[in-house]
């Protein structure tokens, strides 16, 4: 795992891949409903936070699910919000 600082906020890495919070989200998700349909979640205060938590990062970080829209917007904990200085820069060293 490694951090590393760029003008939108932190970025995270995972095996040497970038792990954007919607994907963490939607990983979430998908695990905690996996849980539920096969009877393993038995704490059912830890699987509403993990619900709420994943939620929110979906959500807060919509626009990375879409290509044209990844990386322009500047990290904070409530919703994303676009920075256009810093995005556009970004957006030309990515060639767009």
């Amino acid at each position: 795992m490694r951090v590393r600082r760029h003008p939108l906020g932190p970025r995270v890495y995972l095996a040497g891949m970038r792990v954007h919070e919607c994907a963490a989200g939607g990983v979430a998700s998908l695990v905690l409903a996996l849980a539920v349909a096969t009877n393993h979640a038995h704490h059912r205060h830890i699987g509403a936070a993990v619900g709420l938590v994943s939620i929110w990062m979906m959500a807060k970080d919509w626009p990375d699910f879409f290509a044209a829209r990844r990386d322009t917007y500047a990290w904070r904990i409530g919703p994303h919000r676009r920075d256009d200085v810093v995005a556009c820069r970004v957006e030309a060293e990515r060639g767009n």
